[in-house]
């Protein structure tokens, strides 16, 4: 065999270990992407949970969400600690819709979503409290509430 003949060889020994690294590569980029999509899911869930938790425990969020009460019958306190509670659950629908703006929410998810964004918002109260605090939302998500509004 030949100088030659044994480069070749070579060659296409590399070549081979050139494209089983590149494959091995695709499958770890898969994966981490995988696992990234699966934590940030996790995440989400649990932050659902938690809000789901907060407004079953305490009836004053919970009439405030469904649209029970209005700012009218509140003292001053309430009406800050309604404002909180509304903002706490804005900036998770904010949060979701950037997340799917970057394709880490699927349309799915983001669309089933949006039914508790506009529930929320429709009320008397849920729609005062936005028209007073939209303007400290990101522009693209302003934009999709004012629509589920109809605003």
């Amino acid at each position: 065999m030949t100088w030659e003949q044994l480069g070749a060889i070579g060659e296409l020994v590399s070549g081979v270990a050139v494209l089983a690294t590149l494959i091995y590569l695709a499958m770890q980029i898969r994966q981490a992407k995988n696992l990234m999509l699966s934590n940030t899911h996790q995440a989400r869930t649990d932050r659902n949970i938690s809000l789901t938790q907060f407004f079953a425990n305490d009836d004053q969020a919970l009439k405030q969400y469904i649209g029970e009460i209005t700012t009218e019958n509140m003292n001053d306190m309430e009406k800050q600690r309604a404002i909180f509670i509304f903002s706490m659950s804005m900036r998770h629908f904010e949060d979701m819709h950037y997340q799917h703006q970057l394709g880490v929410v699927d349309d799915e998810t983001w669309d089933a979503n949006k039914a508790g964004v506009r529930r929320f918002v429709s009320t008397d109260t849920g729609g005062e409290l936005w028209a007073s605090s939209k303007h400290m939302f990101r522009a693209g998500f302003v934009k999709v509430v004012d629509e589920l509004r109809g605003t």
